[in-house]
């Protein structure tokens, strides 16, 4: 809603007026729903996002925009599903957006007047400046990151839940988020008293 009011006095078509408008959205749906990083998300090109079936993968296995990956198991592929169909149709448009005017990022840059730049990545501090929302709705402190443990949770009580779980549950989840191991998923990532104490809650 915020950038829908910022960007309401556009030259831009309506088509380009609604590219700029969702992007500070998606990347909230995306942190919350793949459980990247970050850094991760935003340095993302087009051709590292992939749509099949309705399952989404993310490859972060290149980087040219930070010096480094935090780890070397940072590096891997990240397969996720929005399952809020809304959601979903959004991405698909803006991903169509994006091919249709041969956008290299996945979070091109806007110009002051308001042009998409098809070679620069937008600034991330665009992205982190939705801490100051988040954290007044939740009325706690909260950030981009939080979004990031709350992946980590919801995953971890979908494992405890299942009937048919096994060992390498943990460690498809740990991969996945890009840990060197479970200490650091459970230890600092894991609400475990959460998952215990509100097993039937759906967690936001």
């Amino acid at each position: 809603e915020q950038d829908k009011e910022y960007y309401a006095v556009s030259i831009l078509s309506i088509t380009s007026n609604k590219f700029i408008v969702y992007q500070r959205f998606l990347f909230c749906v995306l942190m919350y729903y793949s459980g990247l990083r970050e850094s991760e998300l935003w340095s993302r090109s087009i051709q590292d996002v992939y749509i099949y079936n309705d399952k989404i993968t993310i490859d972060v296995n290149t980087n040219d925009l930070i010096k480094s990956f935090k780890t070397h198991s940072a590096k891997r592929r990240v397969e996720f599903t929005i399952d809020d169909s809304t959601y979903l149709d959004i991405f698909k448009q803006y991903l169509n957006m994006l091919e249709n005017k041969k956008i290299k990022y996945l979070f091109p840059s806007i110009s002051k007047k308001k042009i998409i730049l098809k070679k620069e990545v937008q600034n991330i501090e665009y992205f982190t400046s939705c801490n100051k929302t988040i954290q007044e709705i939740t009325q706690r402190y909260t950030s981009l990151h939080s979004f990031r443990h709350t992946f980590v949770t919801n995953n971890l009580r979908k494992i405890i839940n299942n009937e048919k779980k096994e060992k390498k549950d943990i460690y498809d989840l740990i991969n996945m988020v890009g840990h060197l191991g479970p200490e650091v998923t459970l230890r600092y990532y894991a609400h475990i008293d959460y998952i215990l104490n509100h097993k039937d809650v759906e967690l936001f």
